[in-house]
């Protein structure tokens, strides 16, 4: 399991983010075919939000969407929903400029 758009989240225009999470192909195994994972979301090193659990199955991907609710950069980590063991994690900086909606 692993957070597929990394270069996207590092200067983010607007208050919202997506996170694509996608599946590594299975391995054979049963745990590899499926797992149960959800994000949480740090700003300053507190836990400020997290997604609902999703199952994901071997080589699918999942879009989720969040807010930066106010902060400037936010750590996006994606862990096992049973065990709490971190697979993944980003930072998600907002960007200072912005969105001009395709005026250019």
């Amino acid at each position: 399991m692993e957070i597929a758009n990394k270069k996207d989240l590092t200067e983010v225009t607007g208050e919202l983010f997506g996170l694509k999470i996608q599946a590594s192909e299975s391995r054979g195994d049963l745990f590899s075919a499926s797992r149960k994972v959800q994000v949480l979301l740090y700003a300053n090193n507190v836990n400020y939000d997290k997604s609902s659990v999703l199952i994901l199955n071997a080589g699918t991907a999942q879009s989720l969407e969040f807010s930066f609710q106010g902060n400037s950069e936010v750590q996006a980590v994606l862990v096992d929903a049973g065990t709490q063991e971190q697979l993944d994690s980003v930072r998600a900086t907002k960007s200072n400029m912005r969105d001009l909606g395709g005026l250019f």
